[in-house]
């Protein structure tokens, strides 16, 4: 399961910055309780983007001010999985804030 995100600004290289938040779940389970905790995702990550080129500045990512997407990514799958929300401080001015269904595992 998806979400989609394009970013229209001529500070990308071709205008625009594109990425898909996404999440792997069986195809077996209903996945209504999943799709608010991907698009919240994806809405967080857009906004930290758009501050800060959080997702396209990888050369920062590594610094010592700021978390590698996978380790914020491991986190907060950990952190939903064990108490089905998460608040990750991830710079000065950005958190990432989600709460899912407490029979969700991601």
């Amino acid at each position: 399961m998806g979400h989609p995100i394009c970013i229209k600004d001529d500070r990308y290289e071709r205008n625009e910055f594109i990425f898909n938040f996404c999440i792997v779940i069986s195809s077996k389970v209903d996945k209504t309780p999943y799709e608010a905790v991907v698009r919240r995702l994806a809405s967080t990550f857009t906004e930290m983007e758009i501050q800060n080129q959080f997702l396209s500045k990888e050369d920062l990512s590594n610094s010592q001010n700021r978390r590698s997407i996978a380790a914020l990514l491991e986190i907060i799958k950990e952190d939903l999985n064990n108490y089905n929300e998460c608040m990750i401080p991830v710079g000065e001015s950005n958190h990432s804030s989600s709460k899912s269904d407490p029979n969700i595992l991601l």
